[in-house]
């Protein structure tokens, strides 16, 4: 039978918080389109683009993220894109329905963070994991994205539903960078070699 040493176990944690920002970048859409629609009066073209450039500038991400691999170690990378990723989702802040075209940017360069992030993320915690526990800490990855948009589409639920009277969109950008930072932060608290 395999230990389970808890000190990998927390390490594996804070990596997850990388894994953590994918899925919150993707599933904050969700409860964020109906409410541009209807609380903002954006296009239908507009909210599309919102929605769907995140994935289209991912495709780009691990490439900047390999390349800034051949210079700086793994843990510096990670702390780099989560707080990149939380800057420009507090700068996302400033958006309104008249300055909606910042949002989009944003998620513009949202989707080169995130497509970085989950290129180092499941690296790091296969690193991270005692020897016979890969598997399980490979799945880490999978359950962090999850966790993301679980959290995205249950603080929407509260904060931004136009049936409840509930416009708070701001809320869920601040979780987000809040994770983010926490993330950046406690990666230095990872103490292996390898990452």
């Amino acid at each position: 039978m395999v230990n389970l040493c808890v000190h990998e176990l927390i390490y594996g944690l804070i990596i997850m918080t990388g894994s953590m920002n994918f899925g919150y970048s993707t599933g904050i859409a969700s409860p964020l389109v109906p409410f541009f629609k209807d609380e903002w009066g954006i296009s239908k073209m507009n909210t599309t683009w919102f929605n769907a450039i995140l994935a289209l500038f991912a495709v780009i991400g691990p490439f900047i993220t390999t390349w800034m691999l051949t210079f700086l170690p793994r843990r510096l990378v990670f702390c780099i894109l989560q707080c990149t990723s939380s800057v420009i989702l507090l700068i996302m802040l400033a958006s309104s329905k008249k300055a909606f075209a910042l949002m989009i940017v944003m998620r513009a360069l949202l989707g080169l963070v995130i497509g970085g992030v989950t290129s180092i993320a499941p690296t790091m915690l296969v690193e991270a994991a005692p020897s016979g526990l890969t598997g399980f800490f490979g799945n880490l990855n999978q359950i962090g994205c999850v966790v993301g948009i679980i959290i995205m589409y249950l603080q929407g639920n509260w904060t931004v539903n136009t049936s409840k009277n509930a416009t708070k969109w701001w809320s869920l950008e601040v979780t987000c960078a809040v994770i983010n930072f926490v993330g950046a932060a406690l990666i230095w608290n990872t103490k292996l070699k390898s990452i």
